[in-house]
């Protein structure tokens, strides 16, 4: 009995060891720092100040093969003032290694505006 306890520790062991753990950033409102490093299958959380009642709301242009964007939601806004902003959040997830500058745009329609979120991400 002793032996087969022993032996079931040791595989234990071994497969806790031998487990990746994936790790969250989580940026919001203006970039974290000059680059945000990550590794394949993390996960990229950035939340952004938006107000949905001026008809602005945040975009992301789908074109980069090293990240995926697996999720977007919003959050209400914290006051219950008419017309108080609230959060849009993005969530992505680290396909593959590489670098890429990400990019959010804050429009209404067609209409552009010039702010933007950028955030340099290298996937090692």
């Amino acid at each position: 009995m002793k032996k087969f306890l022993f032996t079931l520790f040791g595989i234990a062991i071994i497969v806790l060891t031998s487990c990746k753990t994936y790790q969250n950033i989580a940026i919001a409102d203006k970039p974290a720092v000059d680059t945000v490093k990550i590794h394949p299958k993390d996960t990229l959380s950035i939340s952004l100040v938006s107000n949905a009642s001026t008809g602005y709301k945040w975009h992301y242009d789908d074109s980069t093969a090293f990240l995926k964007l697996i999720e977007t939601k919003s959050e209400a806004p914290a006051s219950k003032l008419i017309g108080a902003s609230g959060k849009q959040i993005f969530i992505f997830k680290a396909r593959k290694k590489g670098k890429v500058n990400l990019k959010l745009f804050y429009t209404r329609g067609t209409v552009d505006t010039s702010k933007v979120f950028e955030q340099f991400v290298v996937i090692e």
